[in-house]
């Protein structure tokens, strides 16, 4: 039930962005949408952060030849090596 959910939110989110033409002209409704998105961005890392501890305290990354996890997600999604090490710190701290 919950990887449904979560397949359509983020299908949904994929829309919202990919929708350049809806971005709101007004500068009110924009911040508003700027507070709005950042929520689901925050929402969206601590659905990652939760992920990262099950793949970390199973060792996923060496389902895969990477050295550390940081190394897995870095690669997996395409980030840079420091931001990728920031969300596992994160999800050890949480």
């Amino acid at each position: 039930m919950a990887g449904a959910a979560i397949r359509e939110w983020l299908r949904q989110g994929e829309v919202i962005a990919a929708d350049g033409s809806r971005v709101p002209s007004d500068v009110e409704a924009a911040m508003a949408e700027i507070v709005v998105l950042a929520r689901v961005i925050d929402r969206a890392e601590a659905a990652i952060a939760v992920r990262l501890a099950v793949a970390d305290a199973g060792k996923g990354q060496q389902l895969f030849g990477r050295r550390s996890l940081g190394a897995w997600l870095a690669a997996a999604t395409g980030s840079r090596a420091a931001r990728a090490g920031e969300r596992v710190t994160l999800a050890r701290q949480l």
